[in-house]
């Protein structure tokens, strides 16, 4: 038993090295970047560049450093998503960040962060939002 918790302790050390590194963070600011100048006024409502971009330079530093508050840069992250609803430019960050703090930290925080950022996409997404029975089309159906 003690060379499997020794295993898995190695594997997790190996993946906080992959995923606590600054080349993540760049490939998410590269398609951040990518993204606004390519489609950035295509969201659901009208988001102005610069505000996305603010965004995204909060989720970059957010995520630099991860590695000291993995929970404080997933709850920063999420609030931007909250807030801003560009899923394109924030969901790679809410990513890297959620993985981080499955790595680092416990199970009890890790279920607890990973049930956070699933109801803030749940909500942000309407992923659940039923039709509203006010609203009756012409032939009687919903």
């Amino acid at each position: 038993m003690s060379q499997r918790r020794a295993r898995s302790a190695a594997a997790r050390a190996r993946i906080a090295r992959l995923t606590c590194g600054p080349v993540p963070v760049a490939l998410v600011a590269l398609q951040g970047l990518l993204t606004i100048a390519l489609t950035g006024a295509a969201g659901r409502g009208y988001t102005h560049r610069l505000l996305l971009t603010v965004v995204l330079a909060e989720n970059v530093v957010a995520l630099l450093l991860r590695h000291r508050h993995p929970v404080l840069a997933l709850t920063a992250i999420s609030l931007t998503y909250a807030i801003v609803d560009y899923l394109p430019t924030t969901l790679p960050a809410l990513l890297l960040a959620l993985i981080t703090v499955l790595v680092l930290e416990d199970r009890r925080m890790s279920r607890a962060a990973a049930g956070i950022a699933a109801a803030v996409l749940n909500r942000s997404t309407g992923l659940t939002r039923r039709p509203r029975r006010d609203r009756v089309n012409p032939n009687g159906r919903l």
